[in-house]
């Protein structure tokens, strides 16, 4: 699917197979959310809904797209997994918040809980942030789920020039949570919660490879 095809009218692909993978375990593409200002996805390349469907269901051996596949010829994507557990500080530290809703995890937040778990930041890390947002999902019926999923706010990180700048400067590998965006939906930009157009300037940014 072009997300150009859509009502929200943004640069960038997905894929639906039986069931929409943002709705599952799974990891972006680099083809999958592009830069919007540039339309361009990692590396400034520009694919189109025909590229990608033509090799859909097979493999682009002349590497023509940024796609995972060709991670695997390198024998995968092997990693340091550093888990940073806000939910449970949040807990213990009488932070309430929903996950359905546009709270904005802090860099000074993510110190802190790092802080309080032991735990020291390496190069090549990935980081995990458990926002708590997919166990609030856990035992919700259909009904309750889409109702909880039609407020289109989550949980996740503070999407800043200022965090980007800290993910950039850890150098880790990669950045994952368990919510359906790592940073926080709406974004804010210059201080004012701003359209879906917005995303991908920090997403992009937060892709990193040191």
């Amino acid at each position: 699917m072009d997300f150009m095809d859509s009502p929200f009218a943004i640069h960038g692909f997905d894929d639906e197979v039986e069931f929409n993978t943002q709705c599952s375990s799974q990891w972006d593409s680099l083809c999958h959310f592009h830069h919007q200002a540039t339309a361009t996805a990692y590396n400034g390349a520009k694919p189109t809904l025909a590229a990608l469907e033509q090799h859909f269901g097979g493999e682009d051996h002349a590497q023509e797209l940024p796609t995972l596949n060709h991670w695997h010829k390198r024998g995968g994507l092997v990693g340091r997994g550093v888990l940073i557990d806000y939910k449970r500080y949040a807990d213990a530290h009488g932070i309430t918040y929903s996950p359905f809703s546009d709270k904005r995890i802090t860099i000074a937040e993510l110190e802190a809980v790092a802080k309080e778990q032991g735990v020291t930041f390496k190069q090549g890390d990935i980081i995990i942030i458990r926002s708590g947002f997919t166990e609030a999902l856990t035992g919700l019926s259909g009904e309750k789920q889409e109702e909880a999923l039609g407020t289109h706010q989550t949980c996740g990180v503070e999407g800043t020039p200022e965090a980007a700048k800290w993910f950039w400067n850890k150098h880790f590998a990669a950045v994952a949570g368990d919510a359906i965006a790592f940073e926080t939906v709406p974004p804010v930009v210059d201080g004012k919660p701003a359209g879906i157009n917005s995303l991908g300037t920090f997403r992009f940014a937060l892709i990193l490879f040191p």
